[in-house]
């Protein structure tokens, strides 16, 4: 027996060994030629006699490997081998990539979606407010003739939720004839309780008229215009006077309590203060047909009717 290098590890092992007892691996015996020259035995992987030079005669042609003696096949272990540990996943380069390239498209699409719901909001909002100051500005020219249709109070508003009778809108081209007829300017001072229906809105507020020659009045109105459904409150302070059987009314104040417009509330009080003072100083008339201590009925040049009753919401006075 002869002690040879195992070619896995370096270590010494006996040339009979089956494995290499430090690492495992199989044990290969180089087979020994013998010199043509000297008769010298020497390994048959050596190129020349160590002994006198010779070169090696029994060497493959260059590129094939020496020949060895058979490796014997290894022995069986007496009891199990452990198992090699598994090596655990490698994430190789391309797969994170992919990861990458999908969590950027994720988030990609989310934000697109989150973009979408709040430009489709501010759009809806955008629309909304575009709407309801183009209505106002419609109701703003109607009220250049409507002293009724813009005025209002927080208490008739309540009253009204249910039952919206409604004073008419009473364009500003004055009645010119003083009418043949007079009434007496103590019955028209006091309050009182009026309403008529227009085309487009019902109204009801309280007028009162003083005998210093200023007046106020509340009303809330509620109507469509074009099939889109409004609301407001307002009220109104003018000076007025009789000539003959005409009512002169100039308007000296007027204070928006609020303004929706299809079921929307309109907050911006600039906005709807621009357009409520555009009423200040213009002059409205309108034409007395009945005027007594207890009923008051005037009609404007358009044609709509506004009776009233003497007394406030309540009741009487």
């Amino acid at each position: 027996m002869a002690l040879i290098s195992c070619e896995e590890c370096g270590k010494q092992v006996s040339d009979k060994a089956a494995n290499c007892p430090h690492c495992g691996a199989p044990v290969e015996v180089t087979q020994n030629v013998t010199c043509e020259e000297c008769s010298a035995d020497y390994p048959a992987t050596s190129d020349n006699c160590p002994n006198c030079g010779a070169p090696n005669d029994s060497l493959p042609a260059t590129g094939e490997p020496a020949p060895t003696m058979g490796a014997r096949p290894p022995a069986t272990p007496a009891g199990p081998l452990a198992a090699p540990p598994q090596p655990e996943p490698v994430d190789t380069d391309g797969e994170s990539d992919k990861r990458k390239k999908r969590s950027i498209i994720a988030t990609g699409i989310f934000i697109l979606f989150v973009i979408g719901i709040v430009a489709s909001k501010i759009a809806a909002t955008n629309n909304r407010e575009r709407e309801s100051k183009q209505f106002l500005d419609t109701m703003s020219a109607m009220s250049s003739s409507d002293r009724d249709t813009d005025t209002g109070s927080d208490a008739m508003a309540e009253a009204m939720e249910e039952d919206a009778d409604v004073l008419p809108p009473r364009p500003v081209a004055p009645v010119t004839s003083s009418g043949s007829q007079r009434f007496d300017r103590a019955n028209l001072i006091g309050q009182w309780t009026c309403h008529a229906s227009t085309d487009i809105a019902n109204h009801e507020g309280e007028f009162i008229y003083s005998a210093d020659g200023t007046g106020t009045s509340s009303v809330y109105s509620a109507g469509q215009d074009n099939g889109t459904p409004f609301q407001s409150r307002l009220d109104l302070s003018t000076r007025w006077r009789l000539q003959g059987s005409n009512l002169v009314e100039t308007v000296t104040g007027v204070e928006v309590r609020f303004f929706s417009v299809n079921g929307q509330q309109i907050y911006d009080r600039a906005f709807l203060y621009d357009r409520s003072k555009s009423l200040v100083g213009q002059e409205e008339t309108s034409r007395i047909t009945r005027l007594s201590g207890s009923q008051l009925t005037y009609r404007d040049s358009v044609g709509y009717e506004t009776e009233c009753r003497k007394g406030g919401m309540t009741g009487n006075s």
